[in-house]
């Protein structure tokens, strides 16, 4: 299951609301585009960016999302207000690599039809559900529409997705509605996304059980810890794996320097059961990763910035060389990798 971090956007400014209130905001970033840049750093693949403004009929933050396709590298998943087929291909041409549809796709079946034989396998329809009923326009309306049979609806259409967001839940940070997630995703035949009360890591896994394809997180990425123990577990994992493969006649050092752009960063390590991370990388959380995957893969690793500026440059440079010197601390090389624990000394 992918994790994607949700930007909403409302004034130009990056905001997370309690139940989509905008009497109860609990987030307000001034840039969007450095939290884009923030998450993409911290290695996140896709973003969800709603345009809350255009979806309540309060105005547009269309030059914000502007700058987010042209800033950015990652894939961003883009909706709130779309209601014309040119707005569509508009954010598709300007590097959208889906357009999340709402009210229009609901509420007009002709036109989500049209959209869709445009569009094929581009679009992603969100059907907000309050209770278990199916809400739109901004979620200022419930419908008498079921969920259920909502989705059931779009099965046979070439989408790329269907979200599913929990408005009770969302901005909560209480727990997803995993039941009703659960039902729906054995429903579709389509990729199921789900957003509303993710607040901790069990809470991802709950989703991911109940065979969602993608969660959309917001609040507990912005106020939480959910982002620290995301990364952490990845280091753990990958640590264990790595201990259980090292062969016992592995070379058991390495040590590889990578250039990327402006950043020139050397990794030396040691796998020879000793845990230890010297850094620093110009970001906590993955001198933390590095840390994390230290103890648990029982390495020495040394991390040397030797120069650069830019600190996603630094990071990618640090973690290839990172593995391209595991690689050469890997080889077999048929000869006793330590002899601890194995020598001993009799003096008679």
């Amino acid at each position: 299951m992918q994790v994607i971090p949700a930007i909403d956007l409302r004034d130009g400014a990056c905001v997370q609301l309690v139940g989509g209130s905008y009497a109860d905001e609990r987030v307000r970033i001034a840039d969007p585009i450095g939290v884009a840049a923030g998450w993409a750093d911290a290695g996140f693949k896709r973003l969800h960016v709603v345009d809350l403004d255009a979806a309540t009929g309060r105005g547009t933050n269309a030059k914000t999302v502007e700058q987010l396709l042209a800033a950015n590298g990652v894939r961003l998943q883009i909706g709130g207000g779309v209601r014309e087929l040119e707005s569509i291909g508009e954010l598709l041409a300007a590097g959208a690599s889906e357009v999340v549809l709402g009210t229009k796709a609901i509420e007009d079946r002709e036109w989500l039809e049209k959209a869709i034989a445009l569009y094929p396998n581009r679009l992603i329809v969100a059907a907000d559900v309050r209770g278990r009923n199916v809400a739109t326009r901004g979620w200022s309306e419930t419908l008498s529409l079921e969920v259920t049979t909502f989705v059931n609806e779009l099965n046979q259409l070439p989408l790329a997705a269907i979200l599913v967001t929990a408005i009770d839940c969302e901005g909560r940070m209480e727990g997803s509605d995993v039941s009703l997630m659960r039902e729906l995703a054995t429903l579709s035949q389509l990729p199921l996304q789900a957003s509303g009360g993710v607040g901790t890591f069990a809470d991802l896994r709950d989703l991911a059980a109940a065979g969602v394809s993608a969660a959309i997180v917001g609040m507990a990425l912005y106020t939480g810890d959910l982002r620290h123990h995301v990364i952490e577990d990845v280091a753990l994992t990958l640590g264990r794996a790595f201990r259980d493969s090292v062969p016992a006649g592995a070379a058991r050092y390495g040590s590889r320097t990578v250039p990327m752009d402006d950043a020139l960063v050397q990794a030396t390590v040691d796998i020879g059961g000793r845990p230890y991370y010297q850094g620093p990388l110009p970001n906590r959380l993955y001198d933390h990763w590095m840390r994390s995957f230290s103890g648990e893969a029982r390495a020495t690793i040394h991390i040397v910035v030797v120069r650069g500026t830019d600190r996603h440059h630094i990071v990618e440079a640090a973690f290839k060389a990172l593995g391209l010197a595991l690689r050469a601390a890997l080889v077999d090389t048929g000869a006793t990798m330590s002899t601890k624990g194995r020598v001993s000394v009799r003096v008679e």
